[in-house]
């Protein structure tokens, strides 16, 4: 099973920013992302099953909304949208939208393990993360909302113990985002 995952793991060319990347504290290693992509070392299929179980639980989490959006009255669509900002060379895949009264937010879902979980009720807890991968995503939902030219988007996280879910409503940091656009 191990070397079936080892074999499927694969090295994309990069030539444009991402935004799940654009919060990374080493500027040398953004710039490495995109001029010698071709020589990032491949992670190992451990990380591998980390990456599977996060889209299993994305999947699982879209389900849950869905559901949840008949019975309460949003919607989720768009899911996976692709998009970009052209004056910064950025692309991204937006998890999904929701509309709730006729207003949509850009929906970001993550799954979280247990400590991170509890702990994570805020921006500032993302922010004040010692995890880079956490620190992240707020970086990730920011460049959304400014592609997007919106000012709330949310989180939807996942606990990966228990599964319980937890939204987390982000307003658009125009100091903070303008440092990474």
């Amino acid at each position: 099973v191990y070397e079936t995952k080892r074999r499927r793991i694969r090295n994309f060319p990069q030539h444009k920013n991402r935004a799940s990347e654009c919060g990374h504290p080493c500027e040398r290693y953004l710039v490495y992302c995109r001029t010698h992509w071709e020589d990032r070392l491949l992670h190992g299929p451990e990380l591998e099953f980390i990456f599977e179980g996060g889209r299993l639980i994305e999947d699982m989490a879209l389900r849950e909304l869905q559901e949840a959006g008949k019975d309460f009255g949003f919607e989720i669509y768009e899911q996976q949208r692709a998009f970009t900002i052209k004056e910064i060379d950025l692309t991204g895949h937006i998890d999904a939208k929701i509309r709730i009264n006729e207003v949509s937010y850009p929906l970001e879902i993550k799954g979280i393990n247990h400590y991170d979980f509890v702990n994570l009720n805020t921006i500032e807890d993302f922010h004040n993360s010692n995890k880079v991968w956490i620190r992240k995503y707020p970086a990730q939902l920011m460049m959304y909302l400014m592609g997007a030219e919106l000012e709330c988007g949310v989180f939807y996280i996942k606990d990966k113990l228990n599964f319980q879910p937890k939204t987390i409503w982000v307003d658009l940091e125009y100091d903070y985002a303008e440092q990474i656009y």
